[in-house]
């Protein structure tokens, strides 16, 4: 009896052992599972952090919209696709948006939005016709520049024979005020021809 009691005894003692190190092996499988605690603090930073990446990358419908009238723009203009053009006119109208874009970006930017359709067929066909009017703008503007250069160009030719009529006019009106002085020379002239005549007569 004191064996069956002393092997009953041993036998509690090894299934205790047994769960004890199950249950150890449980919670550090579990806490292996989780990894080491996370700061609070740190994950409101990532969070955050996430927040401005998806602010930085996600483009609203304004600058998707001005994006593609500048590549439409630079297309009519100069009957091309010249994408550097585009870019070029797209930093001039927007000098502190997207520092980090470059050209071929932008390119990239443009393709995305035509081909995944993010602006629909009525918002498309507003920006050609807005391109439309800025183009025939530009025309307006640039005939009557070269009116205007051709008005200055004609005042100038117009000055210039105004002030040549002038020495002109002014050089006659001088010989008109002293028209003895020529008689005279005429007749001194003529009174020294007939001198050296009159001189080689008498030589002869």
């Amino acid at each position: 009896m004191i064996r069956k009691q002393e092997n009953t005894k041993s036998g509690r003692r090894k299934e205790q052992r047994s769960s004890d190190s199950i249950e150890e092996n449980g919670n550090h499988t579990e806490e292996t599972q989780r990894g080491p605690p996370q700061n609070p603090s740190n994950i409101g930073v990532e969070q955050e952090n996430s927040q401005k990446q998806n602010k930085r990358t996600r483009w609203s419908q304004e600058e998707m919209k001005e994006v593609v009238w500048c590549f439409m723009y630079i297309k009519e203009k100069t009957l091309g696709e010249n994408y550097k053009e585009a870019y070029k006119l797209w930093r001039e109208r927007n000098p502190m948006m997207r520092m980090n874009m470059d050209a071929k970006g932008l390119l990239n930017q443009k393709n995305y939005i035509l081909k995944a359709k993010r602006l629909t067929d009525v918002e498309i066909d507003e920006i050609k016709e807005n391109t439309r009017l800025k183009l025939e703008d530009d025309k307006e503007d640039r005939t009557k520049e070269v009116k205007g250069d051709k008005m200055d160009t004609n005042v100038i030719e117009n000055q210039k024979r105004d002030q040549e009529h002038n020495n002109t006019g002014s050089d006659t009106t001088e010989n008109n005020k002293h028209p003895k002085a020529g008689e005279q020379n005429r007749d001194r002239n003529k009174l020294k021809e007939d001198l050296q005549i009159m001189w080689h007569k008498v030589h002869v």
